[in-house]
């Protein structure tokens, strides 16, 4: 895997390591919060509710 230098990022490349960051922050948060049984589901949904959303501050 090649190493990424933070200090080289333009400003839209720092914003979107940024939002994956917070998406996967919010994605820990979900599954550890889930019940027994519900974990996929909940990451499953997460992911698509995500994924519908458009970016527009790219």
């Amino acid at each position: 895997m090649n190493g990424l230098e933070w200090d080289n990022l333009d400003a839209q490349e720092r914003l979107l390591a940024e939002f994956a960051v917070t998406q996967d922050r919010t994605h820990r948060k979900a599954c550890d919060a889930a019940p027994d049984g519900r974990v996929l589901g909940i990451a499953e949904s997460l992911a698509v509710d995500q994924a519908a959303r458009p970016c527009v501050w790219l």
